[in-house]
């Protein structure tokens, strides 16, 4: 992971409801080799941010006790291209996913101009920080 979502918006989420954005700079590297002609975000940036999102939704509601894993994206669908320097702002709608799993719809705009549609599951696992004690 070479970037965190530039920000979760805890004041508009809720329990159905997620909401955050990212923003990569037109000098970040991850434009070096992709498209240098013609600068765009890579699809799987745009995935890495929304299982980012979902993580801290699932953090946020349980009091950074619940942790979500990403395993597999359902759907994805892209409508705009994304370039250096668009902020992106994604809405998540939790939802229940089989075997007792998470599914997120997840919808991601540029300004008013839908960017990306996708379906992402993951697994919900508790969430524990280790002392230094408990290191190795």
């Amino acid at each position: 992971m070479r970037f965190h979502v530039a920000a979760y918006d805890a004041a508009t989420s809720d329990a159905t409801t997620a909401r955050g954005s990212f923003c990569l700079a037109a000098g970040h590297e991850i434009f070096d080799h992709h498209f240098p002609e013609r600068a765009v975000v890579p699809g799987n940036t745009v995935l890495e941010a929304a299982a980012q999102l979902a993580h801290l939704h699932e953090m946020a509601q349980s009091s950074g006790t619940t942790a979500f894993l990403l395993d597999r994206v359902v759907t994805a669908r892209w409508t705009r291209l994304v370039g250096p320097d668009e902020r992106v702002d994604i809405t998540l709608s939790p939802k229940e996913a089989a075997d007792g799993r998470r599914g997120y719809d997840v919808r991601c705009a540029v300004g008013d101009e839908p960017s990306a549609t996708i379906e992402i599951e993951g697994r919900l696992v508790p969430h524990v920080v280790k002392t230094r004690e408990d290191r190795p």
